[in-house]
């Protein structure tokens, strides 16, 4: 039996700078997405950068607040109240009229009765810078208990300086000039009020008419 036939030699393998291109993509992958993965030479891989213009200086903040003083307006002005009560009886008549005209004029108040007053005294002054008041509360209350000393537990017709008038607002008159008169407060006394009862009450800030003559309150019918 002859002997076999010798094998063929085994193909020479080629260069690999003669293969294709496509012999250059991972074995398996397709070539669609091997040629897609680099950018075409003609294709910019980015946008040229935009011309810019002159650079725009940042806003700047406004200036702070320049601090203005305040005008000088010297010392606050304020009113201090007082409070004193006491007690005096009285019987309302009036020595220039006839006696019967004076009892029908104030009716039952002619006869004699009492009252617990209570006196308000108003003071109205800059406040002073060392004591931050308007005045001594002490000196005041002495001062209004001085004035009221020779009508507590009194009878006020008895007051001459009434002239026999002794209404409630005729005693806070008299009041008012016992305190700026002796008393000191001339230049600081706003008000006096004095109540009779809770439902009476007399003002009285200093104030003068020109017309002294004045008009009586008709007689209760």
């Amino acid at each position: 039996m002859p002997p076999p036939p010798p094998l063929p030699p085994p193909p020479r393998p080629r260069s690999l700078a003669r293969l294709p291109p496509t012999s250059h993509r991972l074995v398996g992958a397709p070539a669609a997405a091997t040629s897609s993965a680099l950018p075409a030479p003609d294709v910019p891989l980015r946008s040229p950068p935009r011309a810019m213009g002159p650079a725009t200086p940042p806003p700047r903040s406004p200036p702070p607040p320049v601090a203005v003083a305040p005008p000088p307006r010297g010392a606050p002005v304020v009113t201090l109240k007082r409070r004193l009560t006491f007690a005096a009886a009285h019987a309302l008549s009036n020595p220039a009229l006839p006696p019967a005209a004076s009892a029908a004029l104030y009716g039952r108040c002619a006869s004699p009765h009492g009252h617990n007053y209570t006196l308000w005294v108003s003071v109205r002054a800059p406040l002073d810078p060392v004591s931050g008041m308007v005045c001594c509360a002490a000196a005041l209350k002495a001062t209004m208990s001085a004035a009221v000393a020779d009508m507590d537990h009194a009878d006020l017709g008895g007051i001459p300086a009434l002239g026999g008038v002794s209404t409630v607002e005729r005693v806070a008159v008299l009041l008012w000039e016992r305190l700026a008169g002796a008393g000191g407060l001339g230049g600081v006394l706003a008000e006096v009020e004095l109540a009779e009862t809770e439902n009476i009450r007399a003002v009285y800030r200093g104030e003068w008419h020109a017309d002294a003559g004045g008009r009586a309150p008709e007689a209760p019918g």
